[in-house]
């Protein structure tokens, strides 16, 4: 239990942020919709915390979601 401390946005940053086989970044490349992505999260408040997931696109990416 070393790791109790660990804010639960470092867990979910790793998670989502992670651009290796199986990632969520390796299925997006793979479906040609997204060319990067990043996540992170910011603890530095004492009633609330930030997450930024930021996913660059393609053009096949952006016309998904249309």
């Amino acid at each position: 239990m070393e790791h109790y401390k660990t804010p639960p946005s470092k867990y979910v940053s790793h998670l989502l942020g992670h651009e290796g086989k199986g990632s969520l970044l390796s299925f997006l490349i793979a479906k040609g919709l997204a060319t990067s992505l990043s996540a992170g999260g910011s603890d530095s408040y004492s009633c609330f915390s930030e997450f930024e997931v930021t996913i660059t696109l393609t053009d096949k990416g952006v016309d998904s979601i249309r």
